[in-house]
């Protein structure tokens, strides 16, 4: 009877011990996710910024491979703004380009970089942006080829033709 008694308290020992371990893991999560994560206060600053300010900070951001999730916020915000303005419409449309490559290369949600390119490509054809879209389409074209060649059946066409509309858009 003993030997039952004295197993019973090793694995309540046992259990308690792992309860408390599980309770200080669950805590420095939190701890660390309260820690990294965005507040409502810091996310109103970014939104406040001039739309010149959030594609500066996006572009700096981009280019760091640490701090693509912080590109995507101002980005994003940019990109969700609306306007009239033709240079508010070159900084959207911007950003909309930015956002493709991020989406398509680091993130790999192709149709949200699809989704995106094809809204800067309309911004660029509206408003005559015809400096900025040869890049636009030329993403796109690198996304479509990209795409079909790993997920798709592989036809070129549809890739050669947006390639070929760069060209002459930018020429």
């Amino acid at each position: 009877m003993k030997v039952c008694l004295s197993h019973g308290k090793q694995t309540l020992r046992i259990m308690v011990a792992l309860i408390v371990l599980w309770n200080l893991c669950a805590s420095s999560v939190n701890a660390f996710a309260s820690k990294n994560s965005l507040s409502q206060s810091t996310y109103r600053r970014y939104y406040s910024m001039s739309s010149g300010r959030l594609q500066e900070l996006g572009a700096k951001w981009l280019e760091k491979h640490e701090t693509h999730d912080s590109a995507l916020m101002v980005l994003t915000i940019l990109s969700e703004r609306k306007t009239n303005k033709k240079d508010e419409a070159l900084l959207k449309a911007k950003s909309l380009n930015d956002l493709g490559f991020l989406y398509s290369y680091y993130y790999y949600d192709f149709k949200e970089a699809y989704r995106t390119l094809q809204k800067a490509d309309e911004l660029c054809e509206v408003f005559g942006f015809y400096t900025l879209r040869p890049l636009v389409e030329l993403n796109l074209a690198n996304l479509i080829y990209n795409n079909d060649r790993l997920y798709e059946p592989f036809e070129i066409d549809e890739s050669f033709d947006m390639y070929k509309r760069a060209f002459f858009h930018s020429v």
